[in-house]
């Protein structure tokens, strides 16, 4: 108990709490949206414990507004004496408070006080001695409850994927309160914590349902444990909320056995309702006025397409009773959210009949055309939505929303001279809204959004940005998650572009190295079955049969066998037919309407993708259903294989090279050794200038050989075509017939910075070293050269770099942040 108090006292207050709110880049809009919330939360807490942990976080965002009167009016109103005299929260942020301000002697009135109350003491010998007396223990509780409230309350409008990690902060600090308070904190306060580590606890289980198998039940399991108690308490709107994160935990959990054999076993849930719409009945009763419980209400049953219209009409009754509050943005999100899957669902439905309609096909009649009126409610909803607050999940919304308005209903961009106007319009709002969503807090790092992005840059032909953003969605992908759409549409536009250039040798060499770059990247993560699996059911490797040549050929000649083999499954593979249209569509009419495959070219050409390659079969959100059916997984796959007695391929692959696609490994298999030994000529070649006047190159790379891929194909194209920089490597620019130390010392001397890749073998190699310390050794009369440590390994940085501020490479990266700094460092050398 001592080291978990002693720990605390370092940091009390909320200014040095990973919130988004102490991020230096903190959006204005967004926290004046969080500070009405709070307000609306206080007005319904103003009797409870509760209260001053809001009350702490106003006066922060208050702060961060720079409305410096007005937090520290909120932190005196908690240290009140009728309040709450001793809360160490309040006392540290208003010293926080007086320092921006500088009123340095009372910020250490302040501190004087949060020692007193904190009962710290300083003896003789300068050592600090904690008392562990009762009032202390609480108030010590109190401090860390009210700290996992300013976390878990700063993550609650933002995507589950991105809640799991953060949450575990949260969940800590109210667990250790619940321990330390628990024989000293008021019956309410306590239920108060429970609450709060109830709706923690089903946040963690969500986020990591898909990836981490047995520890989210373990989360859940405390969700119930506490909830079950929360449930019960005279507070009508915990005990209604409590009821809703009840029902959501055993929908959540409904096909689980396990999880259902430990709720009939638990003594204390064994008298539960047996299903969730009990449970929603129960929040109901108590608070039948609530208008989150009919939002929680429609969440459970949005998924389910019969009940769409029931969801839709209980948001509209959540709206009815509060249609003024702030807290009404969620129940428009989720609206626009249903809305938009339905579109979807119409969507899936027919196309399914338009394309794949056959005799034996059971189909009792044609579908209804799409109702695009719906699309323009979820528009509505969500442009409402984020009139209110924004994030990156409604800002992407409405970009995938206008990306569908430019569409026909077979997926096509409307192509008749009358409406291209119109249809540039739509493509360009929805990069702008896509754009948007990524300057949001970790709009960036969301897959989905960047994965959007490319498909809605395809349709306004610029492929080589859509290239980029297909990229960004495959090193966005969440640990555990393996959505091989992604790759699929970065290697279709790849083919498309090969299509597109054939006689241009250089840059058709610079596209194929980075096919097979990225390739052995995917074999290594997706696994050389999921990858053979994707080739055989897409047809887009039947489509382009040029290209599929010369990317082969090309892994061939450059002795990357393993590419090679998985690849080669494209020329074995049967495509499934579309059936002929024989509908007369009410649609305007769009380019290759009838089929995915481009219009042909002259006899004497070869055939040129122009305009969008046709994959809208792979889907961006698989959960709306929006394109045509989906390619069968891996698990379909081995079982109806197995079935028919064939374990090794796609049914309709010859029986001639099943024995060829049988050597290729399972996902299990690790074994994919990545080419290191880079051929000259599958370099991309470098800009003609460097940007920076006086130098031959911006930048000079020194790396082992084990970062060779990564800094060809994704530090180089990241800085030289995105930044505008001129990079240097010993791979590309090194002149052959020169001593190797020449080559190293003339690159260094004439480039602007050295950036030096941090691997684990970087240490042990002598190279490195020695021409790491050339970089870091000043030239007779001149300034230290600037160099920049890139860390790439969870390793050691070597000790001579340890005074310079490394750039960490690990998971996904800011390129503009490495691209700002090497330009600070140029432009500023007498700082640097």
């Amino acid at each position: 108990m001592t080291s978990i108090m002693t720990s605390l006292l370092a940091t009390p207050g909320h200014f040095s709490l990973p919130l988004s709110c102490n991020r230096k880049t903190a959006d204005t809009k967004r926290l004046r949206y969080k500070q009405d919330v709070l307000l609306c939360l206080l007005r319904a807490k103003k009797l409870r414990p509760e209260r001053h942990a809001i009350r702490n976080l106003l006066g922060l965002l208050a702060a961060r507004m720079e409305q410096y009167d007005e937090a520290m009016g909120h932190f005196m109103k908690i240290t009140s004496e009728e309040q709450d005299a001793c809360n160490l929260n309040a006392f540290a942020n208003m010293k926080h408070v007086c320092e921006f301000q500088y009123r340095f002697r009372e910020a250490e009135s302040y501190e004087n006080k949060l020692r007193q109350y904190a009962n710290l003491a300083t003896s003789e010998d300068g050592g600090e001695i904690l008392s562990m007396q009762c009032e202390s223990r609480k108030v010590h509780a109190r401090c860390m409850a009210e700290q996992g409230f300013a976390v878990a309350f700063d993550l609650d409008d933002m995507p589950h994927k991105f809640q799991g990690h953060r949450y575990r902060k949260a969940y800590d600090l109210f667990r250790t309160a619940l321990r330390a308070g628990k024989e000293d904190v008021s019956d309410d306060e306590m239920q108060e914590w429970k609450y709060n580590l109830g709706i923690i606890c089903y946040n963690i289980g969500i986020a990591l349902k898909d990836i981490r198998e047995g520890e989210w039940e373990m989360y859940l399991k405390e969700s119930l444990s506490c909830l079950s108690e929360t449930c019960m308490v005279n507070d009508e709107n915990m005990a209604a909320e409590s009821w809703c994160y009840i029902a959501k935990v055993l929908d959540v959990c409904k096909y689980n056995d396990s999880m259902l054999e430990w709720i009939k076993s638990h003594k204390e849930l064994a008298s539960f309702p047996g299903n969730t719409e009990e449970c929603i009945y129960n929040a109901k009763q108590i608070k039948p006025d609530k208008a989150s419980v009919y939002v929680h209400h429609a969440e459970m049953i949005k998924e389910s397409q019969e009940r769409s219209l029931e969801a839709v009409q209980l948001i509209d009754k959540a709206i009815d009773l509060d249609n003024k509050s702030v807290l009404r943005r969620k129940a428009y999100s989720l609206r626009g959210e249903i809305h938009k899957k339905m579109y979807s669902a119409q969507i899936h439905t027919f196309r399914e009949y338009i394309f794949y309609k056959s005799d034996d096909d059971d189909f009792e009649q044609r579908p209804l055309e799409p109702d695009r009126d719906i699309l323009h409610k979820a528009k509505d909803d969500f442009e409402t939505a984020t009139s209110i607050a924004v994030n990156s999940f409604d800002l992407a919304a409405l970009g995938k929303i206008w990306h569908l308005l430019a569409k026909d209903l077979l997926g096509e961009v409307f192509s008749t001279s009358d409406q291209e106007e119109q249809v540039q319009h739509n493509l360009n709002k929805a990069l702008m809204y896509f754009t948007q969503a990524t300057h949001c807090m970790d709009g960036a790092l969301d897959a989905t959004v960047n994965h959007m992005r490319g498909l809605c840059l395809l349709d306004s032909e610029e492929k080589e940005a859509a290239l980029e953003s297909f990229k960004l969605a495959i090193e966005c992908q969440p640990v555990g998650h393996k959505n091989i759409d992604h790759f699929a549409c970065l290697m279709e536009v790849y083919l498309s572009l090969i299509c597109d250039n054939l006689g241009d040798q250089r840059y058709q060499t610079r596209l194929l190295s980075e096919m097979v770059y990225w390739s052995e990247i995917a074999i290594t993560g997706y696994g050389p079955s999921d990858v053979r699996d994707y080739i055989l059911h897409t047809d887009q490797w039947s489509d382009m049969p040029e290209a599929v040549d010369v990317f082969l050929k090309f892994c061939e000649s450059t002795d990357h066998p393993k590419v090679h083999m998985v690849f080669s499954a494209a020329k074995s593979r049967t495509v499934r037919p579309k059936i002929e249209r024989r509908l007369s569509l009410k649609v305007s009419p769009s380019r290759n309407a009838t089929t995915n495959k481009p219009p042909p070219a002259p006899a004497s050409a070869p055939a040129k993708v122009t305009g969008r390659p046709s994959f809208d079969i792979l889907a961006a959100d698989k959960a709306e259903c929006e394109t045509t059916p989906r390619r069968p997984i891996k698990s379909e796959l081995q079982s109806s294989n197995q079935e028919n007695g064939n374990n090794v391929s796609h049914t309709n692959a010859p029986s001639g090279d099943a024995s060829n696609l049988a050597n290729i490994p399972s996902n299990s298999e690790q074994d994919v050794v990545l080419s290191n030994d880079l051929k000259t000529d599958e370099i991309p070649e470098a800009p003609e200038h460097a940007r920076f006047e006086g130098y031959v190159n911006d930048f000079f790379v020194i790396y082992s050989p084990s970062s060779s891929d990564w800094v060809h194909y994704n530090l180089l194209p990241k800085l030289e075509r995105t930044q505008g920089l001129k990079g240097c490597t010993k791979d590309r620019d090194f002149i052959a017939g020169r001593y190797v130390v020449q080559n190293y010392t003339r690159c260094i001397d004439k480039s602007a910075v050295v950036l030096l890749i941090i691997t684990k073998d970087f240490e042990s190699r002598s190279d490195c070293q020695s021409f790491m310390s050339h970089a870091l050794t000043p030239e007779e009369g001149k300034d230290v050269r600037p160099v920049i440590p890139i860390v790439r390994d969870d390793c050691k940085i070597p000790s001579v770099l340890r005074n310079i501020t490394p750039f960490h490479a690990m998971g996904v990266l800011n390129w503009n942040k490495l691209g700002d700094a090497i330009e600070y460092l140029v432009k500023t050398p007498e700082e640097s």
